[in-house]
């Protein structure tokens, strides 16, 4: 999956990939809660950590669809591995 690369905590455990960039704020005018994912990364893939807001990036993982926990977002990628930042 591709998207804007959104750092969601200043320790960097925390991210999302969006279908805007951050300029273009989920919670604002464009989109809403659907154009936006949780990110949980793969153990010992820290190489997001890397990674500057906003950049386009691919990723790989296994989806999931949240229809249970409120404090997480509808739509999470387990097991979240960098494929190449694409710009």
């Amino acid at each position: 999956i591709q998207g804007f690369y959104v750092p969601i905590d200043a320790e960097g455990k925390y991210f999302a990939l969006s279908a805007g960039p951050s300029s273009m704020c989920f919670f604002c005018n464009v989109g809403g809660i659907e154009t936006v994912m949780e990110i949980i990364v793969k153990k010992g893939h820290n190489d997001l950590k890397r990674i500057q807001a906003d950049k386009y990036i691919e990723l790989k993982g296994r989806f999931v669809l949240n229809m249970k926990y409120n404090e997480h977002l509808m739509y999470i990628l387990e097991d979240a591995e960098l494929v190449k930042v694409v710009k």
